[in-house]
């Protein structure tokens, strides 16, 4: 499972940034903003394009680890659910940074020094039973961890959350509205930069 998020993450982020970034560099993001379109339906935009990479990417992914892994599916609408969630959060973080990236070095700092680190430190790999009491509690702030465990939990049944199964979907919604407000502010005022 871990690998299929992984994928997932990676392409949600990476169309959305990329796609900005690439406007403002090559400056074809005048096209982009000058239609009377509202800000929040070209993030939305942004986002659906995002989600669809990072859903497509995943359904390969799990397509071609079904043949070589022997697992089951626990619950295909959670399974559903945290996919969407997941390519959701991270194609608005990529819509901020490639609202915020002056240029492709800047982007690329964005993701090695963001992106990597919260996706790799969140038990997309290992369980964080093997981490020491206090790094179990930092990583409990990390919204990664709790769309990877939710995607996990969808595929095996297997759940690492101390909370009731409810806390971590509220907790990924909240954490979806709250990237949507942040990405129309940041297109507002940074798209053009």
């Amino acid at each position: 499972s871990g690998i299929i998020m992984m994928a997932m993450l990676q392409n949600s982020y990476t169309n959305t940034q990329s796609t900005i970034t690439t406007a403002k560099v090559l400056g074809f993001a005048i096209d982009v903003i000058i239609p009377p379109i509202p800000t929040r339906v070209l993030v939305f935009a942004f986002l659906i394009g995002g989600v669809a990479r990072g859903l497509l990417v995943g359904l390969l992914s799990f397509t071609v680890l079904y043949f070589f892994a022997n697992f089951s599916l626990h619950s295909v609408p959670l399974l559903i659910l945290y996919a969407i969630l997941a390519c959701s959060v991270f194609s608005l973080i990529g819509v901020i940074f490639g609202a915020l990236s002056k240029n492709f070095d800047s982007a690329t700092s964005f993701n090695t020094y963001f992106i990597n680190p919260i996706t790799l430190l969140s038990g997309t790999f290992y369980s964080i039973s093997f981490l020491s009491p206090f790094w179990q509690k930092v990583i409990l702030f990390n919204p990664a961890f709790y769309l990877i465990d939710g995607f996990r939990y969808s595929l095996t049944g297997v759940t690492e959350t101390p909370f009731s199964p409810i806390f971590p979907l509220m907790f990924c919604c909240l954490t979806v509205v709250i990237l949507f407000f942040v990405a129309c502010i940041a297109v507002k005022e940074k798209y053009l930069d």
